[in-house]
C-alpha cells in the first residue's frame, strides 16, 4: 500500500475514489521516502501523524481536503473526471504543456523537492539497516508478512 501512495504523490494530478483507502505500511518499514514528499502535499502534522502510526489509513475525501489529490469523486466517476481532466489538459498544445510543466518543476525545486526526495531515499537507506527494522524483518522472516502484521497489532494500543 505504501508504494502505491508514493506513486500517486508522484503524479501532477490525482483522482481518487471518495471511498478510496490511502494508507502507510502496516509495519514500520522504512524510514523517509513516503511522508517527508507527502509533506508537500499535506503538511508536515498530518505526515507525522501519518508516518508515526503504523497502517495510518485516509479516505479518498480527507486525501481531497487536505490537498494529497485534486479531486474525490465517486468510485464509478473516477475513470470519466479522470478522462474529462485529461482531454482538458490536451487541448494546450505540447510545448506550451512542456513549458507549464517545467516551470512548476523548477519551483518545486526550488523549493526543495528534489532535495526532499533524494534525503528521504537516504533515510530510508539508513532506516533499512537500523535494529528496529531488522527486528521487524526478523519478525516477517518467522512469521511471513501477514502473521508479522498481526503480531504488530496485537501488541494493541494504550487505549485498549
Amino acid at each position: 500500500m505504501g508504494l502505491a501512495t508514493q506513486l500517486a504523490v508522484c503524479c501532477d494530478i490525482t483522482v481518487i475514489a471518495e471511498d478510496a483507502v490511502v494508507g502507510w505500511p502496516s509495519l514500520p518499514l522504512g524510514g523517509g521516502l513516503l511522508s517527508p514528499m507527502s509533506c508537500w502535499l499535506i503538511g508536515p502534522k498530518k505526515a507525522k501523524e501519518l508516518s508515526y502510526i503504523a497502517g495510518s489509513r485516509m479516505s479518498g475525501t480527507e486525501a481531497h481536503e487536505l490537498g494529497w489529490a485534486n479531486h474525490a469523486v465517486p468510485a464509478a466517476d473516477v475513470l470519466t473526471r479522470a478522462e474529462k481532466i485529461a482531454r482538458q489538459i490536451a487541448r494546450t498544445p505540447p510545448d506550451l504543456l512542456r513549458i507549464k510543466k517545467a516551470a512548476l518543476n523548477r519551483m518545486m525545486d526550488l523549493s526543495g523537492f528534489t532535495e526532499v526526495a533524494l534525503a528521504g531515499a537516504e533515510f530510508d537507506a539508513i532506516a533499512h539497516d537500523s535494529p528496529g527494522m531488522m527486528s521487524i524483518t526478523a519478525k516477517i522472516d518467522e512469521l511471513g508478512l501477514k502473521g508479522a502484521m498481526a503480531w504488530f497489532d496485537s501488541q494493541g494500543d494504550d487505549d485498549d
